[in-house]
């Protein structure tokens, strides 16, 4: 987690001068770049990617193996803690000063908010919650490699937060359940899925 807060530091420190679409299209642009990357780096397993991956420690007793079920409880413990996280940095000054950012910036740095330090702190914030995600993926699968992270996976995380109505941690699980569900329940238009998407955006 605080190798990936780190990373989106210094890959966000860079980008965050810009705004708006400008913004979007730069961090697709590093995300590509780091994939491609982690391909042709050897060090770190190329395109074959890293194997085996541990699982995680036995907790109280629970051993994580293949087995999915206490996987399951492992990350619905994790999703409320990221939430509750979130909702206790919503309330406070920092959540306050990312609102002012998120409805006007020029407005919120003539109020004194330092937008280009909060900014980045969201960026080390989603980073290291991503990377928590990653941690526990890569423990299940017992496997990581670039080539599970393509493109289509980053357009695919787009409407999840696109599509959040009201812009809060609520709307964002919601969001985030009907881009994961609903591509399961109609499987039958998949050849579609990325037209949808692409709408969607």
């Amino acid at each position: 987690m605080a190798f990936a807060s780190i990373s989106g530091v210094i890959l966000g420190a860079p980008t965050l001068r810009l705004r708006g679409d400008y913004l979007a299209i730069v961090t697709l642009g590093f995300g590509e770049i780091v994939r491609i990357t982690a391909v042709n780096t050897d060090a770190i397993g190329g395109a074959r990617g890293l194997t085996p991956v541990p699982h995680p420690p036995s907790v109280f007793g629970v051993e994580f193996t293949l087995d999915p079920l206490p996987y399951y409880y492992l990350v619905l413990a994790m999703i409320v803690l990221a939430i509750v996280f979130s909702l206790r940095l919503e309330r406070s000054r920092v959540g306050r000063a990312w609102t002012a950012i998120r409805e006007d910036e020029d407005a919120a740095e003539l109020m004194g908010v330092p937008t280009f330090k909060f900014k980045l702190l969201a960026f080390a914030i989603g980073a290291m919650i991503g990377g928590l995600a990653g941690v526990v993926w890569s423990g299940k699968v017992i496997f990581i490699a670039p080539t599970n992270f393509p493109f289509i996976l980053s357009a695919t995380s787009w409407p999840q937060c696109c599509s959040a109505v009201p812009a809060t941690s609520p709307g964002i699980v919601v969001g985030a359940f009907l881009i994961a569900w609903l591509p399961e329940r109609f499987r039958g238009f998949a050849d579609y899925r990325i037209l949808v998407f692409g709408a969607a955006l």
